[in-house]
């Protein structure tokens, strides 16, 4: 299993999206079947997140793209969808090779057309994309080997004489030491 930690850093340039305000961003990000939502930032063209949002990849499966979403928070209704992003899987494949978090700035599209903030610029988001390997867990300690350990008691003598009939019901102990 690898762990992918992708920082939201921020979206630039923003567009006007409310009628009495600018825009409240929030960011959704997909990848590999999990979706991750980072907080609402209200009335801006700049938003500075920072959010840390955390994926995994179990081992022997194949990155699949990142979808990036950014969304105006409404009061009332369904957020309003401000563009989006895929980074494809060949790219994310190549990310996770590394070591170090990798830097994207990603251009944000609507309807095939760059969205471009109230500015006249493009939308962008920035991302830092950390991969993490998961070392598997050690193997657990050997405990116990199985099998079959015989013992033979030959003799008991000079057993004292304990119940009141005059005799003795040995038995014998066994003690394994780790």
């Amino acid at each position: 299993t690898m762990k992918i930690e992708i920082t939201v850093v921020s979206v630039q340039n923003l567009p006007k999206m409310d009628m009495l305000g600018k825009c409240d961003p929030f960011c959704v990000l997909s990848f590999c079947g999990h979706e991750e939502k980072t907080k609402v930032i209200k009335n801006v063209y700049d938003a500075d997140f920072g959010d840390v949002l955390n994926f995994e990849l179990p081992s022997g499966m194949s990155p699949s793209g990142l979808t990036v979403t950014v969304y105006d928070w409404e009061m009332m209704g369904s957020p309003e969808i401000v563009g989006s992003k895929v980074l494809l899987d060949t790219e994310m494949k190549e990310i996770i090779k590394q070591t170090t978090a990798q830097e994207r700035v990603v251009t944000l599209s609507k309807d095939g057309n760059p969205v471009v903030g109230k500015n006249g610029k493009n939308t962008v988001v920035k991302l830092s994309i950390l991969p993490k390997k998961v070392l598997p867990p050690p193997p657990a300690p050997e405990r116990h080997r199985t099998g079959i350990l015989e013992f033979k008691i030959i003799s008991g003598a000079s057993l004292p004489k304990m119940d009141t009939f005059g005799s003795c019901d040995p038995f014998c102990e066994v003690h394994f030491l780790n």
